[in-house]
């Protein structure tokens, strides 16, 4: 199916998953300490992380002819 040996593919899923999981459970924790100038700023974290996400795929949407 594909020329990467299932080791390097592993490997290489493994690295691409750890920084994501780790900035969610970090921001998660936060959040959960409510009230907190902490949990204010994971909130507004989420946030920015959320809306780039949205705009990013509409701009994505757009360039591939889709409609958005």
């Amino acid at each position: 199916m594909t020329a990467v040996r299932p080791v390097l593919f592993a490997l290489g899923t493994a690295l691409g998953l750890v920084p994501t999981t780790l900035v969610a459970a970090l921001l998660g924790d936060a959040v959960l300490d409510f009230g907190s100038p902490r949990s204010i700023a994971a909130l507004a974290a989420w946030l920015v992380l959320g809306a780039t996400g949205v705009l990013w795929g509409r701009n994505l949407l757009r360039r591939a002819g889709g409609t958005a």
